[in-house]
């Protein structure tokens, strides 16, 4: 595992208050971030397991678990497998202990 798989394994929410037009920012869960009605993200296991953290109707957690392969490359993704063969890909623009910003989706 690389030093930024390593980076990786922790639970990430997002902190859409730093959004770009072209990046999503997640910060660590234990970052103090402002009041929101919900976070989504996604936390990480070593063994390459993963919660993909949504909304809930009533604005709280919901999770799905997945799977998480790290693609090194120009830019290097996550690539993340969910039941029924879903497929999503997190293109990373850039990785650090307290900070993860992928690219946003162009679909």
């Amino acid at each position: 595992m690389s030093i930024q798989e390593n980076h990786l394994v922790k639970k990430w929410l997002h902190l859409h208050e730093e959004d770009t037009a072209t990046q999503l920012v997640y910060r660590p869960a234990d970052y103090a971030f402002p009041p929101a009605r919900g976070r989504r993200g996604y936390e990480f296991h070593p063994n390459h397991s993963c919660n993909y953290i949504g909304i809930s109707p009533r604005d709280g957690p919901a999770t799905e678990s997945c799977s998480w392969e790290w693609k090194a490359g120009e830019p290097p993704e996550i690539v993340l497998s969910f039941a029924r063969g879903r497929k999503d890909v997190l293109r990373v623009i850039s990785l650090d202990s307290d900070r993860l910003i992928v690219q946003k989706s162009t679909d």
